[in-house]
Order: structure tokens, then sequence, then C-alpha cells
């Protein structure tokens, strides 16, 4: 997700140089947007024997850590 807040961020300053800052946040505040979530950090970073996070994280770990990481993009993706 952090590349895609990336993205984000670099779609958003070619919206202000196209349109202007206001326009861009008039755009951005009258916009939809989505966040999906899947079960991929748990099947390909927790559970294959070739990761090393299902050896260093006990499960109710690596859930906190999950939820901290995505609190901590959303706070990023809310400034952008």
């Amino acid at each position: 997700m952090d590349t895609q807040l990336e993205w984000f961020a670099n779609n958003v300053q070619e919206l202000n140089q196209m349109l202007g800052p206001e326009k861009t946040q008039d755009f951005l505040h009258r916009s939809l947007f989505a966040v999906i979530l899947g079960s991929n950090d748990y099947i390909n970073n927790y559970l294959l024997s070739s990761s090393t996070a299902g050896r260093t994280y006990s499960i109710p770990e690596f859930q906190d850590l999950l939820v901290e990481t995505f609190l901590g993009q959303l706070q990023v993706s809310a400034i952008l």
C-alpha cells in the first residue's frame, strides 16, 4: 500500500499542476475512494514457509503489526 500512496501523491501533484490547488481539493473532496484489504498479508507474509514473519511473530503480534502499519498508511493518506 505504501507504493499506492506514493502513486496517489504523484497524481495529486499532477492534478495541482493541471487544475490548481483549489480545484484539485474540490475535485478530491467530491471523489469516492475505496480501500480494499485482502488476505495476501497473511498468506504471502506469514503463512508461506519462505516467510520469516511466521518465525518472528506470533499470530497476535503479526495482527498488531498489520493494524499499526495500516493505521500509519491511513494517516499518511489523510494528509495527502
